[in-house]
């Protein structure tokens, strides 16, 4: 399935949540480096496992909002967000994209 875009975020929908993740936040689903944030419309707890994806259920559609980028309308369902990573030419090190 071809994810959803918003920056360095690649957004799935999915249908079941793992058993293993923990509380991250309510309503942000990630935070930018220069303080800016990937923000839900709706007060959902996003859950995050311990590879750093992110878990979020919408009971109705909602907005993701980010300063730099456009709005995203995501409809009702379960979902699970990836931050885009990308190898250090000199280390070769994986690091996650930032915006």
């Amino acid at each position: 399935m071809k994810p959803i875009r918003q920056g360095d975020l690649d957004i799935f929908k999915i249908s079941e949540m793992p058993k293993s993740i923990k509380s991250f936040s309510k309503g942000v689903v990630a935070h930018g480096e220069s303080g800016n944030t990937h923000k839900l419309n709706l007060d959902v707890e996003v859950f995050e496992d311990d590879k750093g994806v992110k878990y979020f259920n919408l009971p109705k559609e909602a907005v993701l909002n980010h300063e730099q980028h456009k709005p995203i309308t995501l409809e009702q369902g379960m979902y699970k967000v990836i931050i885009e990573t990308e190898r250090d030419p000199y280390t070769r090190a994986l690091r996650a994209v930032r915006d």
